[in-house]
């Protein structure tokens, strides 16, 4: 195999692109996409978190909405850490962390902080799941559910644990997920 450049590469693959569409790339000419100063990937929701679902529940069974489910919250709470951590109180770190999601394309939230309820509409999740498959039977949002529930943890400094009572993927005009204390 002959290594070529860096640049070489990028051309090519611009080139190749050029001729399929008319959008302008998501990286630079390295290969990277960067947002609020951290590299960044775009997946198609075809294959995520969908094709990932389905394959950790072959390896995992229902287990795998668990590991969804916690690696989501932890998610959430480094989220909304993060916000904090730029120097904002609870209440602008809570809807910072909300904007950040309609900024990344995860779908517009609206988080009631007097019934810890989460509002999501066209939740990236859910959409994953129709692009697949029509139509679900259960909820099928447990990264997000977890995101809301590590956040809501964070904010409120308690234990806490989110369940999706409405999902978009089943027919409902929106997804919903209650956060309750555990602790």
């Amino acid at each position: 195999m002959v290594l070529k450049s860096k640049e070489e590469i990028s051309k090519e693959k611009k080139k190749l692109f050029d001729g399929i569409t008319q959008e302008i790339s998501f990286a630079d000419e390295k290969g990277r996409f960067g947002r609020l100063e951290r590299r960044r990937v775009v997946l198609d929701l075809k294959y995520f978190p969908y094709r990932f679902m389905k394959e950790s529940e072959k390896l995992m069974g229902r287990a795998s909405t668990t590991l969804m489910y916690l690696v989501g919250k932890r998610c959430g709470k480094d989220i909304y850490d993060g916000y904090v951590e730029m120097g904002h109180d609870k209440d602008g770190a809570l809807k910072l962390s909300t904007a950040g999601m309609w900024y990344f394309g995860w779908g517009l939230v609206d988080i009631d902080i007097e019934t810890g309820e989460a509002v999501i509409y066209d939740s990236f999740e859910a959409d994953s799941f129709t692009i697949n498959k029509k139509r679900a039977n259960t909820p099928t949002c447990h990264f997000f559910r977890g995101v809301i529930s590590g956040i809501w943890a964070a904010y409120s400094g308690q234990e806490c644990y989110g369940d999706e009572t409405m999902c978009k993927a089943k027919g409902d005009k929106y997804c919903k997920i209650v956060v309750r204390a555990t602790g």
